[in-house]
C-alpha cells in the first residue's frame, strides 16, 4: 500500500475514534463537590454544594448545610426560615446547630441566570471557577 493512503486511513480512524469520545462525553454523569466553612448567622458553618449534570452541563444542586448558632432565639428564627422552604428537608437542631440539606433543579429555575453561557446552559468550568473564587475548595467526583 502506498504510505498516503495509510496515513489518510489512519486520519480517518483517528478522528472517528475522537469523535467517539467526544461523543460519550456529552453523556457522561459529572458531579462537582465544593465545600467551605465560613461564619453565617454569627456562628461557624460547614457549606458543602454538589453540583449533578451532564458533560459540561450543570442541570442540579445539593446542598448541605451545617449552622452552629449560640443564641437559641437565632436558632429556632433560621429553623423556621428553612422549613417554610419546600425545596429543603431533613432539618435537624441540636443544642447550638442546625443543619438542613436542600435541593435544587437548575435546568428549570435560573438561581445561576447571572453565570449561564449564551444558550442559557449552566457550565461546571464557570461554576467550579465562581465558587473557588469564593474559597470553596472543589473538586470532581
Amino acid at each position: 500500500m502506498n504510505k498516503k493512503v495509510i496515513i489518510v486511513l489512519f486520519s480517518i480512524l483517528a478522528v472517528i475514534f475522537i469523535a467517539i469520545l467526544l461523543a460519550n462525553n456529552k453523556n457522561k454523569e459529572v458531579i462537582l463537590e465544593c465545600n467551605s466553612t465560613v461564619t453565617l448567622v454569627d456562628g461557624e458553618s460547614s457549606l458543602r454544594y454538589i453540583f449533578h449534570g451532564k458533560g459540561n452541563t450543570v442541570s442540579s444542586q445539593e446542598l448541605f448545610v451545617k449552622m452552629f448558632i449560640d443564641d437559641e432565639e437565632r436558632l429556632n428564627s433560621y429553623n423556621e426560615i428553612i422549613k417554610d422552604n419546600s425545596l429543603c428537608k431533613n432539618i435537624v437542631i441540636n443544642n447550638n446547630f442546625i443543619s438542613y440539606e436542600c435541593f435544587y433543579d437548575l435546568s428549570t429555575s435560573k438561581y445561576y441566570e447571572d453565570l449561564e453561557n449564551k444558550d442559557g446552559n449552566l457550565l461546571f468550568s464557570v461554576i467550579k471557577e465562581e465558587f473557588e473564587k469564593d474559597n470553596y475548595i472543589c473538586s470532581y467526583k
